[in-house]
């Protein structure tokens, strides 16, 4: 049977941890022994770092790099999406971000607004993007990854056997 471990919300503050993160993190290992198996996959639904300060590849030694050394077998089974916290705001045009927000109130105007963001690259994701290549750069299965939306495929094998005596 599948497992599915998710981590949202991390809010690194620093590419060096304060005491607390640093228990956090310890915690989160821990409490991990428990969950993983064969069958695991990890989801990190983003907010990676608070307001874009630290760097996704910081994150990936803090926080990732602990998690794969002690579970080698999530090593191509971790997959994440960006947070609101992900997104290097000095790249958006306050006016665009202030119309947004305004707008984004309006459930018939948030698919037009994302589908303009989309056709305008991906203003503020561009160092997220090149993470995900660089994590992604040697994953085992076969991977699409976009600007939106990346998938994978995956071989996930288990073996048992049920007898009857």
């Amino acid at each position: 049977m599948l497992k599915f471990i998710h981590i949202t919300d991390i809010h690194l503050k620093s590419a060096n941890p304060n005491r607390d993160h640093k228990k956090i993190i310890a915690e989160l290992i821990i409490d991990l022994v428990d969950y993983v198996d064969n069958n695991t996959l990890l989801f990190f639904t983003g907010d990676f770092s608070d307001k874009f300060s630290v760097k996704f590849q910081d994150f990936s030694k803090l926080i990732f790099n602990p998690i794969i050394e002690k579970f080698p077998i999530l090593k191509n089974r971790i997959f994440f999406v960006p947070g609101n916290h992900d997104l290097d705001r000095s790249k958006i045009d306050i006016t665009d971000n202030m119309l947004k927000t305004q707008i984004l109130s309006d459930v018939n105007s948030r698919e037009k607004i994302y589908k303009k963001y989309i056709s305008n690259g991906n203003k503020g994701l561009e160092e997220f993007e090149q993470y995900t290549k660089e994590f992604y750069a040697d994953f085992d299965g076969e991977k699409s990854l976009s600007n939106y939306g990346n998938s994978f495929i995956l071989i996930l094998l288990s073996f048992g056997m049920n007898t009857l005596l």
